[in-house]
């Protein structure tokens, strides 16, 4: 059993704890996930299941989209819902044209500031931890991009945006900054992560529903078909043997890029790395699949 399993993560939950209800359900012996959601967002939870745990950091690389809706007129603390409330807007908040004219400040490369309540390491442990326990910690400015802003409504002081962004981006610090440049401040109210690359949340089994289940066969997508976004190479018998004894193979190739499935009889059997070696072009085994 080697896959990947789509979950639709429920709030107040942990991802933590899903991952660990799902190992100690179902008796596995690995499992991991793509990306953290905050205990209070929802939405897609991509779950490596065994040899699946492997390709994990490759969806880490991927644009992620969101729904958040941002309450505008108040900070809290952790910049979401969670929080405690710092401060409370007595003015009159900003018209949606104004809404529109600050977002494209954050539109494209743009440099953000994590939220002191993250989980950044900082001398080995949480952000947050040395928060709560009274250190203030200093958290470098990182670049990331933000592909696209939609406004799904607003209803003051209710401001809900679909978000299409890079890894590292934070909804939270987008919050955060977005209510400081309208000078009123806001917090996520609402998180949910809806697309990681080309997975949806509604191709995602509902958490409960999968706990209600007895096996994981009928829902883990194999992991032969879990990389769309890898071109897929047919390997010989040979080849294979190569592959599991970390020798680079020569390979006809339709199109370069960076990385590709090693396939056999329909079996995942390796991420390949293109390289060039002694003038030759080779595809190095990067992580193997075994036991499938």
């Amino acid at each position: 059993m080697h896959g990947i399993l789509l979950i639709n993560k429920p709030s107040n939950i942990t991802s933590f704890a899903v991952i660990d209800k799902i190992k100690k359900k179902f008796k596995l012996k690995k499992i991991g996930h793509s990306g953290t959601l905050d205990s209070f967002a929802t939405g897609l939870l991509l779950i490596g299941i065994n040899e699946a745990t492997k390709i994990l950091q490759y969806y880490m690389e991927l644009e992620k989209e969101y729904e958040a809706s941002f309450h505008l007129g108040i900070t809290t603390d952790t910049c979401d819902i969670t929080g405690i409330k710092t401060s409370e807007y007595s003015g009159v908040l900003p018209e949606l044209v104004d809404i529109e004219n600050a977002l494209k400040d954050f539109i494209g490369n743009i440099v953000q500031i994590p939220p002191h309540y993250s989980a950044i390491k900082v001398n080995g442990k949480r952000a947050s931890d040395w928060i709560r326990k009274g250190i203030n910690v200093d958290l470098k400015p990182r670049q990331v991009t933000i592909k696209n802003i939609e406004i799904l409504s607003y209803n003051k002081p209710i401001l809900t945006l679909r978000i299409l962004c890079s890894k590292g981006t934070y909804i939270r610090a987008l919050a955060r900054d977005l209510g400081e440049k309208l000078g009123c401040g806001a917090y996520v109210s609402f998180l949910k992560r809806t697309k990681l690359g080309k997975f949806t949340v509604e191709q995602a089994l509902e958490f409960d529903e999968l706990l209600s289940k007895k096996s994981l066969n009928d829902n883990i997508i194999p992991l032969c078909d879990a990389l769309p976004f890898f071109q897929k190479v047919i390997l010989t018998p040979e080849e294979v043997q190569d592959i599991y004894h970390g020798r680079s193979i020569q390979k006809e190739i339709s199109a370069y890029g960076l990385n590709y499935l090693g396939v056999y009889k329909n079996k995942a059997i390796a991420i390949l790395k293109l390289e060039n070696f002694k003038g030759r072009v080779c595809l190095k085994p990067e992580r193997v699949f075994f036991d499938l």
